[in-house]
């Protein structure tokens, strides 16, 4: 009877947040899965305590800010989802991508926002264990098109990861040329 109680009490949860993401409230219902163990089973996910997620998010922004591509994901009208690799900035938790002024990732953000980014760090073949040690980093996020003054600063910081021996000639490069791109 207690399992059946929970779940009822689960599915009401959802109800309510579904609503409430539908009414523009919250952003996303996390609570749309649910198990429930047999009393004494021990649990199939570690808890985090607050130093550990301190030390994981650190290594996510190292990666994210030494990493020389991504993979930028996101979801057509057709329901696909479109992966592209990218150059992109890193900085005071925002990733910056620029792109071309018109083109399905661009279509696919003004079809739905929600996108999701990859990059991968660090890598090890080991050809003797038939596999490969690696870190990455995966981002679930919203994208939104940026102009003005976010826009220049994104382009900056584009031009500093990538061309970091040339920021005056890459400064005029943007001041002449920023209606030719589209950063997101």
């Amino acid at each position: 009877l207690a399992e059946e109680a929970v779940k009822t009490y689960h599915h009401l949860m959802c109800a309510i947040m579904n609503d409430a993401v539908r009414s523009g409230l919250l952003e996303r219902n996390r609570l749309s899965y649910v198990k429930i163990r047999k009393e004494g089973a021990k649990p199939k996910t570690k808890n985090i305590d607050l130093a550990n997620y301190n030390l994981f998010m650190d290594k996510a922004k190292e990666i994210l800010t030494k990493a020389e591509y991504g993979s930028f994901a996101t979801i057509g009208e057709d329901g696909y989802p479109y992966v592209v690799p990218v150059s992109y900035a890193f900085e005071d938790s925002s990733i910056y991508i620029h792109g071309a002024t018109e083109g399905h990732k661009l279509d696919n953000i003004n079809f739905s926002s929600k996108v999701s980014f990859c990059v991968v760090g660090d890598t090890n073949v080991l050809p003797s264990k038939f596999s490969t040690e690696y870190e990455s980093v995966i981002v679930f996020g919203r994208a939104s098109i940026i102009e003005q003054e976010e826009k220049l600063h994104a382009l900056e910081c584009l031009i500093k990861k990538y061309s970091l021996d040339f920021m005056d000639s890459g400064m005029k490069y943007i001041a002449n040329d920023k209606h030719k791109t589209t950063v997101v």
